[in-house]
């Protein structure tokens, strides 16, 4: 049986501990517990009965002795009570201060830089502040551009430790497996007059005591980025076209996290982003923000106009979404990345052709008949004429209504120069009869009696008429 005052001195009376002391190592726990300095061994032992932690200075004995040693010197060591913060929670950005206090069961010298590392990310540390010979340490921790964490908490138990002691000509300090080992020089000691070390090992992040469990603290200094660009949807659907003149485009610009846009007023107009695009040579072409504050995903609207480049529909470069005075940032605060996938890159409007334009009408391209070369035709004969554009087009009837193609007869030759050989130049429709949706439109002739042209033709450019229906792309 050892008993000790809560000063660490060896007492006649007071709290018992019960030891089952070992030889090779003499340690209540394991070998780990042990370590050395000189010709003088020390163990740290945690109390089976209230949990604090000791340091024993213990007497070496020769190798083989069977007697177990007399009660050595035992000290109580400065052990980790919890941690916290006196600042509010809540979530914190770039720039600013959080202080985090580190409480001891009793009080501490402070001998070499110290800091904790936190789990905001790989090198995030908070430095040591003030505290020193007092029971609490405060730490402060400045929130750099790039930190992050959900809930901040401190690295891992061991991450209370000494700074850059090379920096400070000091030997390290170490802790391993959460056990004291030995240093010219410790960075915590108590601060009764004894020197032996602090026990720094802290309680496991996010349990009962540690800076997770106790705070509500969030850190976000990350900017939200562009993540990709396309038609709402992506990948395409059905809204990537072709869009013709008059039609109204919305592009999706999707950030990696929500965004607030703040309309910035300008002589009495609010001023919006707006989203560059490449449509037109001659003239700007913008996409106006219309709706997504708050979302992860901001749409804009585009007008599409008469002379608009025919292809994908593209942006006109990494740099095009423009704040046109407004701001767009995350709930921290932090000013979004507007920069864009490069155009043609992965994730960029005009990677696999994700809206599509279409300005300009189909035109004619050759007029054809597959009736024999200088073949006559009698009445009540049929001859096929097709119409070939430089692209599908679709036919519309209105009303019953669909084209026709309006034929010359006469003494004649192609294009509708009449000759005088006797016969009275005149002409004739050739209705539709088929081709929707096809490069190729036909029309039938049919001949009557009376007729007569030795070289048919249609009549004029204008020939083809669509007689109140509709022919496009």
């Amino acid at each position: 049986m050892i008993s000790v005052h809560e000063d660490g001195t060896l007492a006649p009376a007071g709290l018992s501990y019960d030891y089952d002391f070992r030889y090779a190592g003499i340690s209540a726990h394991s070998a780990a517990d042990v370590f050395g300095r000189g010709n003088q061994t020390y163990a740290i032992i945690t109390s089976y009965l209230d949990s604090a932690v000791h340091m024993l200075w213990l007497e070496p004995r020769a190798p083989g002795a069977l007697p177990p040693p007399p009660p050595p010197p035992v000290r109580l060591m400065p052990t980790v009570t919890g941690v916290t913060s006196p600042d509010a929670d809540g979530l914190y950005t770039a720039g600013d201060g959080i202080r985090i206090a580190v409480a001891f069961t009793r009080n501490v010298t402070v001998t070499a830089p110290i800091q904790l590392r936190l789990n905001a990310d790989s090198t995030a540390a908070a430095a040591y502040a003030s505290g020193n010979g007092t029971s609490e340490l405060t730490f402060l921790y400045t929130v750099r551009p790039g930190d992050a964490a959900a809930d901040l908490d401190y690295a891992g138990a061991d991450a209370l430790q000494a700074s850059d002691t090379a920096a400070a000509g000091r030997p390290s300090y170490m802790i391993r497996d959460g056990v004291v080992e030995w240093s010219e020089h410790y960075p915590i000691t108590s601060a009764s007059g004894s020197g032996y070390p602090a026990y720094i090992r802290l309680p496991a992040p996010a349990s009962p005591g540690s800076l997770g469990a106790s705070k509500d603290i969030a850190v976000d200094a990350v900017p939200p980025r562009v993540a990709s660009v396309g038609p709402p949807g992506h990948p395409p659907t059905s809204a990537a076209g072709p869009h013709s003149a008059g039609s109204v485009v919305r592009i999706a610009v999707s950030f990696t996290e929500r965004v607030v846009v703040a309309a910035a007023a300008a002589d009495g107009t609010a001023a919006l982003p707006h989203l560059e695009l490449n449509a037109s040579a001659g003239r700007p072409s913008i996409a106006a923000y219309e709706s997504g504050n708050g979302t992860g995903t901001l749409l804009f609207a585009y007008a599409v106009q008469p002379g608009d480049a025919d292809g994908p529909l593209a942006y006109a470069g990494a740099r095009a979404l423009r704040l046109n005075g407004s701001s767009v940032a995350d709930a921290a605060g932090n000013a979004a990345d507007l920069r864009l996938p490069a155009p043609g890159a992965p994730h960029s409007l005009s990677y696999s052709a994700g809206i599509v334009l279409d300005t300009r009408a189909p035109s004619v391209a050759g007029v054809s008949s597959p009736a024999a070369l200088n073949a006559t035709l009698r009445a009540g004969d049929t001859a096929a004429i097709h119409v070939r554009f430089d692209e599908p087009v679709l036919v519309t009837a209105a009303r019953g209504q669909a084209p026709s193609l309006l034929l010359a007869l006469g003494n004649g030759s192609a294009g509708g120069a009449y000759g005088t050989s006797g016969a009275e130049a005149a002409t004739r429709p050739a209705p539709y009869s088929g081709g929707n949706g096809t490069d190729t439109l036909s029309f039938l002739y049919a001949a009557r009696a009376g007729d007569y042209s030795d070289g048919l033709s249609y009549a004029g450019a204008g020939a083809l008429s669509p007689n109140g229906a509709a022919v496009a792309d």
